[in-house]
């Protein structure tokens, strides 16, 4: 009898442990999502924007300040800009004369499905995501795509601002030397979450001056998409 006891006893402490490892195991897999998720959306957030930036950078450069330095500008219903051209003149040297060609750089976001964030919980959303591809175009050739980002985008605007940075509602309607700088906003969401994870979606937002706006001197720098 003593023998059944210890038998049962030894194995109901052998469960406890089981289950304990097991409980164990689970929460560090969900931490290792959770972390991972996490390190992936601000990383990937981190390149967009110095990708955007560094190409937005360019917007207008070489050109005269009486030179509308964009012709396309497009918005959803919900205010996701789905549609921004802008142009520059790139430099290029012909024997002794220096001649400039025109470079056009496209941005096209189009919605490649929804993502359903906080899942079962009281703040669960649905949002649509969208992915962006970068066309470019130099002087009469045709236009390429040129990079593009990844699908997790939840949110892109990006506005035209004046001197005192408010926003311009019709750019094509003003003076172009009334347009001073560019603000650029995106938000991402996280490849995958768990039930613990805390960070979801990343915001982020910068403005810009527009070369053309304040600085006359010619560069030779080109850009390309990531």
């Amino acid at each position: 009898m003593i023998f059944l006891y210890d038998n049962l006893t030894a194995t109901v402490i052998g469960a406890m442990v089981l289950l304990i490892v097991l409980a164990s195991t689970q929460r560090l897999n969900e931490v290792m999502v959770e972390r991972t998720a996490t390190y992936t959306v601000k990383s990937q957030a981190q390149q967009m924007a110095t990708w955007l930036e560094d190409d937005l950078l360019f917007m207008g450069r070489n050109m005269s300040r009486d030179e509308l330095a964009i012709t396309a500008l497009d918005t959803n219903a919900v205010g996701v800009t789905t549609d921004f051209t802008f142009v520059y003149d790139s430099l290029q040297v012909v024997v002794d004369d220096i001649d400039t060609l025109q470079v056009q750089v496209r941005y096209e976001l189009s919605e490649v499905g929804t993502r359903t964030l906080g899942k079962g919980t009281s703040s669960e959303r649905v949002l649509p995501v969208y992915a962006m591809q970068r066309y470019r175009t130099v002087g009469a050739e045709p236009e390429e795509p040129d990079g593009q980002s990844n699908d997790l985008l939840s949110y892109l605007r990006i506005d035209l601002l004046d001197r005192d940075t408010n926003p311009i509602e019709d750019p094509f309607a003003v003076d172009p030397r009334d347009i001073r700088n560019t603000r650029l906003r995106f938000a991402m969401v996280t490849p995958y979450e768990s039930d613990r994870t805390f960070l979801r979606e990343v915001y982020y937002g910068s403005t810009l001056m527009i070369s053309n706006a304040d600085n006359d001197q010619l560069t030779v720098e080109e850009s390309s998409g990531g």
